[in-house]
């Protein structure tokens, strides 16, 4: 090994280096840490002559391992690194030394084989931490609720997710337990029960004819040349191939409190801007507003949120937390009418100013926060409504904070949402 890496800092061209990069581009789509975007609704100054009285909140598990699929597909494009490194010693590509060091160092997590999509400590940390905020922030009616309701949907992550929200609930956490999910859920994961999503989303042809148009783009040629001329490899590698690559980057530096990884190397700062865009445009329709479908689905959560609301305005505090994941984020977005691009998003072309960012929108233990004010005037009580994406402060109506008749004009609606338009709605998840 030492005479490997004794050779490494001798042989080879340089070019610049991932390990001291102080401006290394953080946004990996989905797979965005949630530090490295979310505010802090501490920071929210209270409503002047208001008092919290319901709380309702959506929010996606933390860090994850990779799914089976995708361990496979970055288990196949590993095998690359040994070619890297000889590249390297024959002094082709552009890696620095010491990233061709940790490239050498660098060992696959068994683990992963064993826990496929499960939460990482570092998800844990993420939701128990987002949790002991909000404690600190409403803790008086924390303490005062006449009802709550805490429930996630089927998988381990957001069963798990749940638990770490629980433990972060430090001084109030005897008052509250996780209700068990239930199948046909249409708060937590409306769309899983949608077979008509399945067949003209999942497995239709737009995503994957939007995403081939774009990797067919000369943004995305000048990726691939981009890659070989860092990596030296004589072969070029496929879309697919660097699609995994990109994969491995970014899975493996979420597990590490530095967040960087020697795989993340072989892309330059530009390159994860235009790998950025592939994940948000499979996204943009696979939840967004590329079918209309995603807002029907959507509304179903909101439906929830309305008349808790309602009730808590009727004297109920209340405290409603779901734990469920990306999709039904984008969903909710898409049912609000929030980060709506025009002209939508297509592979014809990159949209470097688009409101549509899975990495501002849906990172890990990304969440949708509403918060019922009441507050008091010369005149008698009256209502607002704060919103927050990733805790920081959202306007949804023009002004501020949405008063009372506001928030009905926009969500009333949503009472009247089903999962009729899907034609066969079952307790089979699709």
């Amino acid at each position: 090994m030492w005479t490997f890496i004794l050779s490494i800092l001798i042989v080879g061209s340089y070019g610049s280096c991932y390990w001291n990069d102080m401006c290394s581009y953080t946004l990996f789509g989905t797979k965005t840490a949630y530090d490295t975007i979310r505010g802090d609704i501490r920071d929210t100054q209270p409503l002047r002559n208001c008092e919290p009285i319901s709380v309702w909140m959506m929010t996606r598990h933390g860090t994850r391992h990779p799914e089976e699929k995708e361990i496979h597909q970055m288990r196949q494009v590993i095998r690359v690194k040994k070619q890297i490194l000889n590249a390297h010693m024959e002094g082709r590509g552009e890696l620095c030394a010491q990233d061709i060091e940790n490239l050498y160092k660098w060992e696959w997590r068994n683990a992963l084989d064993l826990t496929p999509s499960e939460l990482t400590p570092e998800g844990f940390v993420q939701l128990r931490s987002l949790a002991s905020r909000l404690e600190e922030r409403y803790y008086k009616l924390l303490k005062s609720l006449d009802e709550y309701q805490m429930r996630a949907s089927h998988e381990e992550r957001t069963q798990m997710s749940a638990s770490a929200f629980l433990q972060g609930l430090r001084k109030t956490r005897q008052y509250f337990k996780i209700s068990t999910s239930f199948p046909n859920d249409l708060t937590t994961r409306p769309y899983r029960y949608c077979r008509k999503r399945y067949e003209d989303i999942l497995i239709g042809p737009k995503i994957p004819k939007e995403i081939n148009e774009y990797i067919n783009t000369e943004d995305f040629k000048r990726v691939q040349s981009s890659v070989q001329n860092r990596t030296g490899l004589l072969e070029p590698l496929t879309p697919k191939q660097i699609l995994s690559l990109y994969d491995v980057c970014r899975y493996y530096r979420s597990y590490t409190v530095l967040l960087q990884d020697p795989w993340c190397a072989i892309f330059t700062n530009q390159d994860l801007k235009h790998l950025e865009f592939v994940e948000d445009i499979r996204h943009y329709y696979r939840n967004g507003h590329g079918q209309p479908m995603n807002a029907k689905l959507g509304g179903s959560s909101l439906k929830d949120l309305y008349n808790k609301f309602v009730r808590a305005k009727k004297g109920v505090k209340s405290f409603s937390v779901f734990f469920s994941h990306d999709t039904l984020l984008g969903m909710m977005y898409a049912a609000l009418g929030l980060y709506k691009d025009d002209p939508e998003i297509t592979g014809n072309k990159r949209a470097e100013d688009r409101k549509w960012r899975t990495s501002y929108l849906t990172p890990y233990a990304a969440n949708f926060i509403a918060i019922l004010n009441k507050c008091k005037n010369p005149t008698g009580s009256t209502y607002k409504v704060q919103f927050f994406v990733n805790e920081k402060e959202l306007e949804v109506c023009e002004g501020g904070p949405c008063n009372w008749i506001q928030f009905v004009d926009k969500f009333k609606n949503f009472t009247h949402s089903n999962l009729d338009f899907c034609q066969n709605v079952s307790n089979k998840q699709f």
